[in-house]
């Protein structure tokens, strides 16, 4: 399996407080070129410039990119499928190999912050046109581009790291978080959308007696707080923070109030439960796949009355309930389903050409 790490959908601003970091992250990811994280797996981060569009410099971004794919795929085999979840990679990734090709609806793109969204859109739509299936990790956003699949739509969900989150496996407190009293809140995920932080430090002021604790990288001028309950850790390893919800009350999942946090499909949810955490989010469209393990809020104040309640009482759910529920959820489980459906387009496709 090849995989190619992210191209980007954007120029980096050089006005806001993350522009140089995002160069920095992204410098230091082409760093590393090839990599193979584990057997059959392969890792390439392209060195590409960030120009997309027709212009003549994105149409040399996509040649060089596509040259340096061709030889690592030389040395990895050719492709039987291609799944696509960046539209920027879709004229690239059309032109490399010639099996089915898949458009992995992983979120809603065009939406992010600060990007070119007619540009995206476009994109977007030649995708749609193109694939010979999509898929969707939300049932929401699949079921609100309904005109724009051509009926080319299968919802595939995102799963969880069931090995890494076990809730059986025990472990030592961490150092920076035993210091922080009980009961604990714990937010973890990326910090750079800063209505996210902007909810959880309203969430934390409304509950005073709960310690949040974030976990997460992103832009640093937001990473303080005045608010005594409030405890930034900074970004953690993924192999870290198995300890870091072993020793939590409340796991919290604040999606943001935007087009694009509608759509969401947040997989720290799965790794809350599957660490067997009580779970709190606020609301984004298609929670009813959570049925009772889960409990959101509409408003912040809303969050912040179910933080409350579920530090004291544990639920909903119990913990047998919720790690039942996540189960089935694994990423095993979701290869499965996605090697399926992609075993089924290849015949199709066969049987089209015979």
């Amino acid at each position: 399996m090849l995989i190619i790490n992210s191209m980007g959908m954007r120029m980096p601003s050089m006005t806001s407080g993350d522009g140089w970091m995002r160069i920095r992250r992204k410098l230091k990811s082409m760093a590393k070129v090839v990599r193979k994280p584990e057997p059959n797996t392969t890792v390439l981060s392209p060195l590409f410039l960030p120009m997309y569009g027709n212009g003549w410099t994105a149409r040399l971004n996509r040649s060089f990119v596509s040259a340096q794919i061709r030889i690592v795929a030389a040395m990895v085999g050719p492709f039987t499928y291609r799944i696509v979840a960046n539209p920027t990679a879709w004229p690239i990734a059309q032109n490399i190999g010639d099996g089915p090709i898949v458009f992995y609806r992983v979120d809603h793109f065009s939406a992010t912050e600060d990007v070119d969204r007619a540009r995206i859109e476009a994109l977007e739509d030649q995708a749609f046109a193109e694939a010979d299936s999509v898929f969707y990790a939300s049932s929401a956003l699949m079921r609100n581009e309904r005109d724009r699949h051509h009926g080319k739509a299968i919802l595939l969900e995102h799963g969880v790291d069931l090995s890494l989150f076990d809730a059986s496996v025990q472990h030592d407190e961490p150092a920076d978080l035993a210091r922080i009293a009980h009961p604990r809140v714990v937010m973890m995920g990326s910090l750079e959308k800063s209505d996210r932080v902007a909810q959880t430090l309203e969430i934390a002021a409304l509950v005073p007696e709960l310690q949040m604790v974030i976990i997460g990288g992103g832009v640093g001028k937001i990473t303080s707080s005045s608010l005594p309950n409030v405890h930034f850790l900074g970004q953690k390893a993924p192999v870290e923070l198995p300890a870091y919800l072993a020793h939590v009350d409340v796991g919290l999942v604040v999606v943001a109030r935007s087009e694009w946090g509608v759509a969401a499909s947040p997989i720290k949810l799965k790794e809350y439960l599957a660490a067997g955490l009580p779970v709190v989010s606020s609301w984004f469209d298609g929670v009813e796949g959570f049925g009772d393990v889960v409990r959101f809020g509409t408003t912040v104040e809303e969050v912040a009355a179910a933080a409350r309640t579920t530090a004291a009482d544990q639920g909903p759910g119990t913990r047998a309930e919720r790690l039942d529920w996540v189960r089935s959820q694994g990423w095993d489980a979701k290869a499965r389903e996605m090697l399926s459906v992609l075993a089924a387009i290849s015949a199709a496709k066969a049987a089209e050409l015979s």
